[in-house]
């Protein structure tokens, strides 16, 4: 990756090609992203949540501008699959501790500003 970072379109370019290379990490279902071992103090099931709604941080912005779709379904499974307490990839209940707090005002932002994207996609 060698962009210069002078126009949108070189962000755009630059968050797309990380996009791409992160797919082959989701879990099956969609609800969480693995991308190996870290030093983080929580468990493998936050791990792959945060790993999933760091994500949106470079999605978000791609869908508001109207110029991609990437991820769409993926992330689009990923947030049916995460917030469904029935599926095997649920997020969990929140406490006043946990990550999940921080992520709740992600994805309902991501929810408020791209509703069309998330829940009606195909």
């Amino acid at each position: 990756m060698n962009i210069q970072f002078r126009t949108k379109r070189d962000y755009q370019e630059c968050i797309e090609e990380l996009l791409a290379n992160v797919k082959p990490f989701f879990s099956a279902d969609k609800s969480h992203v693995d991308l190996g071992k870290t030093a983080a103090l929580y468990n493998d099931g936050t791990i792959g949540l945060e790993a999933f709604a760091r994500l949106l941080w470079g999605v978000v912005p791609l869908w508001v501008g109207g110029k991609s779709e990437a991820l769409c379904p993926e992330i689009q499974a990923g947030i049916r699959h995460g917030s469904n307490p029935n599926s095997n990839g649920y997020w969990g209940k929140l406490s006043e501790t946990h990550q999940l707090l921080y992520m709740e005002f992600l994805l309902s932002n991501v929810l408020a500003l791209l509703s069309f994207y998330v829940l009606f996609y195909r």
